[in-house]
């Protein structure tokens, strides 16, 4: 059974916490965690654009002169691209990228990750985060004291207001919920701070 420090805001630790084996110790699957990453990727684009082609532009059903004797060039349409307020060619069309991603594999991917953090001493426990007014440098301070810098992913179960509006402006932490934490951010992410609260939450969450 993994186990991890069990750390203060200080940066003491106050012994060692079990992480369940089933959801902290699985086998590192690079494979797996990349498909779902591209999946989750897909799935986060908004595939908004739409431009109109010269068989959607209103209009442009007649021929504007005749083929032959005018002395201009030939024309079939007045919606053809080279003509100002005509079709584009090749525009842009709306594409459907979403990918589904099957509820075992995205488990899987995650608790991979989630393993590969703890064997790397990439993933910290923090017993509690306590912040009784809002100063950033009190989040900040925490961080420092854990040797934690860029590219942190914060998951809690539920922070008061004083600490969520104290982390909000640190650069490169980002906060996440246990039960919105995906296989994307936790991939991505330099260093996970979890919350021990947060640590029995993914662990009923993810079928421990």
């Amino acid at each position: 059974m993994p186990k991890a420090p069990l750390y203060k805001q200080d940066g003491t630790t106050s012994g060692e916490i079990d992480l369940s084996d089933g959801v902290f110790g699985v086998e590192f699957k690079p494979e797996l965690i990349s498909q779902v990453v591209v999946a989750q990727r897909a799935n986060l684009r908004q595939n908004n654009r739409m431009t109109k082609t010269r068989g959607m532009v209103r209009g442009g059903g007649a021929k504007p002169w005749r083929q032959k004797g005018t002395g201009r060039a030939r024309q079939g349409s007045i919606r053809a691209p080279h003509w100002v307020g005509g079709g584009h060619a090749f525009g842009g069309q709306k594409h459907n990228s979403h990918q589904d991603i099957p509820r075992k594999m995205n488990r899987g991917a995650l608790k991979s990750a989630l393993s590969e953090k703890v064997r790397n001493e990439n993933l910290k426990v923090l017993d509690q985060l306590e912040v009784k007014e809002i100063k950033t440098k009190t989040v900040a301070a925490v961080l420092t004291s854990l040797g934690l810098g860029r590219g942190v992913v914060l998951v809690h179960e539920g922070l008061n207001d004083e600490a969520l509006l104290s982390a909000r402006n640190i650069p490169g932490l980002s906060l996440v919920r246990a039960q919105d934490l995906s296989t994307l951010v936790a991939a991505e992410a330099m260093d996970i701070l979890v919350t021990q609260d947060a640590v029995a939450s993914l662990e009923k969450r993810l079928g421990a």
